[in-house]
């Protein structure tokens, strides 16, 4: 299953004279993108974005049926990452699960605690089961001394294959569900939630969206989804830089690990293996930009996952993997 491109060209959209005036900034974009990368089946995705802050003495607006908890998380995606759907703090330590994903923590652990002090932001996926719609979420953050987010710009990307594309406002933000929330010592959670047509990820094999938060012309944080097909099966790729693992046999130093989560447990195969999830350990050959490449030097299913894992797993062995790095992203 081999991953990196040969760079071949992706069909191109011209969104043309975009104005993304709303979000904190107003600017004026001429773009090409993939044509459907955002459609789903033959339905448009322009939706209105749902507020969640109640204007002062309005009633109280009553619990959004795909969230009852109120954390921000659809409870499909909260099925993906094991969290609980009807507590909004899963692990019971103080910050909601939205909050820890936006701050870098896990919400499954009472002994993981956000560790981001100041802008930050993660990304996930997740399937709306019997749908096929696959929908991209970014947790965002700012600190209480970070300002407002009328005060930062919010951007999207995607790779596709070897290309890097900036996607306009008027295509994720414009179909996005939007959740504010005041979070731990007056910080600002916010979570968008928007679909887009999955059929790209089966198409070119593998792609990546990101988001960043950008203050002027300094990108202060950046977050990564990476999805793949897998024989078939839609997975988000989570990569963990783990430079202290050790040398592997033949004296290749892994650099990270990689595991596949599927984003709709309710189309897992049946010959997947339940409780368990594919694990890489990773060595990386090359970067182009943000878009590193790495080889898989070890491939086992591990047990103890709230996922499935694919018989192909141990296949993967020698495989290369495009991803991107968010450091890169933000500059660093």
């Amino acid at each position: 299953m081999d991953h990196v491109s040969s760079g071949s060209a992706v069909d191109p959209c011209v969104v043309a004279n975009v104005d993304t005036a709303g979000v904190g900034c107003r600017r004026v974009w001429t773009l090409a993108i993939p044509c459907a990368l955002l459609a789903v089946g033959s339905l448009a995705v322009w939706r209105l974005p749902r507020a969640t802050m109640a204007p002062a003495l309005a009633a109280a607006m009553p619990p959004d049926p795909d969230d009852v908890d109120g954390d921000g998380l659809h409870a499909a995606l909260e099925v993906v990452l094991g969290t609980n759907p009807n507590a909004a703090d899963s692990d019971g330590d103080g910050y909601s699960d939205g909050e820890e994903l936006a701050r870098g923590s896990s919400p499954k652990l009472d002994t993981s605690l956000p560790n981001a002090a100041g802008p930050s932001a993660f990304m996930a996926a997740y399937a709306l089961p019997g749908t096929g719609s696959i929908r991209s979420v970014a947790a965002l953050y700012l600190s209480a001394a970070d300002g407002d987010w009328d005060t930062k710009t919010l951007s999207v990307g995607v790779r596709v294959k070897q290309h890097i594309m900036p996607l306009s406002q008027e295509l994720w933000w414009n179909a996005s569900t939007i959740f504010n929330q005041t979070g731990s010592q007056g910080g600002k959670v916010r979570i968008l939630d928007w679909p887009f047509n999955g059929n790209y990820i089966t198409r070119f094999g593998s792609l990546s969206f990101f988001t960043k938060i950008s203050n002027g012309t300094d990108v202060l944080a950046a977050g990564v989804t990476n999805l793949v097909d897998m024989n078939g099966t839609k997975v988000e790729f989570v990569y963990t830089s783990a430079a202290s693992l050790g040398a592997r046999p033949g004296g290749v130093a892994p650099t990270g690990t990689g595991y596949y989560r599927p984003v709709d447990a309710s189309s897992v195969p049946l010959e997947w293996t339940p409780g368990s999830i594919c694990v890489q350990t990773l060595h990386t050959l090359g970067s182009q930009g943000p878009i590193v490449t790495h080889e898989v030097v070890d491939a086992d299913c591990e047990v103890g996952f709230d996922a499935s894992c694919s018989p192909d797993c141990e296949s993967t062995l020698g495989d290369t993997i495009d991803i991107l790095d968010p450091g890169v992203l933000i500059g660093g």
